[in-house]
Formats: C-alpha cells, structure tokens, sequence
C-alpha cells in the first residue's frame, strides 16, 4: 500500500488557514472602517457621519448666500461700467461727426 502524502496536505492547509486568517482580517477591517463611517464618532453627543456632512453642509449655506450676493454685485457693476463706457463711445461718436462736418471749431 502507498503512504499517504501527508506532508503535501499539511502545507496545503497551512497555506488554505492563512489564506482564511488573511481573508478574515481584511473583513474586519472592513467591518471597522464602515463602523466608524456610520457610527457616531468617539466624542460623546457627537452625531454620525451623515449627519456630520449634512451639518458641515448647513454651514456652507451662508457662505454660498454670501458669494451669490457678492457674485451679483459685481456683475451689475459690470454692467454699470458697461453702460457708461457705451455712453462715453456714442458721445465720442457724436463728437467726431460734429468735427467732421464742420460744425465745432477745433
């Protein structure tokens, strides 16, 4: 009768348990990381994660507000600035043609 082979199996095995125990920790870790990501934090009356972002996002809000209004405001004076650079080109405009026909002494 032929020995069984022993010694291939065992080393199968070893290699099949760390195989597990790595698989194992790599879910753990995975188990804490969601954990701490929907969980609330360490510090006690702290809220979760979501929460947090939905929090931090509250507070942009007035700075948002805040940019919009600034952003407005140098838009109309943009178009302030616009309008009397128009106006100073069609006086200038009228200008030239009173030169041009004669009418005003340069």
């Amino acid at each position: 009768m032929t020995p069984l082979p022993l010694a291939e199996w065992t080393v199968a095995l070893d290699r099949m348990d760390a195989a597990l125990a790595a698989a194992t920790q790599a879910i753990e870790r995975r188990d804490e990381r969601l954990e701490r990501a929907v969980a609330p934090s360490a510090g006690e009356g702290e809220l979760p994660a979501l929460d947090r972002i939905d929090a931090r996002l509250a507070d942009w809000e007035p700075r948002l507000r805040a940019a919009e209004e600034l952003v407005a405001s140098v838009e109309r004076e943009l178009a302030d600035r616009a309008t009397a650079a128009g106006a100073w080109r069609a006086l200038f405009a009228d200008w030239e043609q009173l030169l041009k026909r004669g009418n005003v002494a340069p």
